[in-house]
């Protein structure tokens, strides 16, 4: 699934569901897929290796809290 999928997906998720909340393991999975979509799709469009490391440990530290 590309990011554009993913993005329209989550709304499409959102939009229907009419969730207030949602549960932590709801969480955790869109968690994991933005990891994904972050580390494979849009990371490599930006910058050399090093903007990449800035990039990589800006991601980490958000997806991990």
């Amino acid at each position: 699934m590309k990011a554009s999928q993913f993005c329209y997906w989550l709304q499409g998720y959102f939009e229907l569901s009419k969730a207030e909340k949602i549960d932590e393991k709801t969480t955790e999975e869109i968690k994991k897929h933005l990891k994904m979509v972050f580390k494979y799709e849009l990371d490599k469009e930006h910058g050399d290796e090093e903007m990449q490391s800035q990039l990589n440990e800006i991601h980490n530290r958000i997806m991990d809290y």
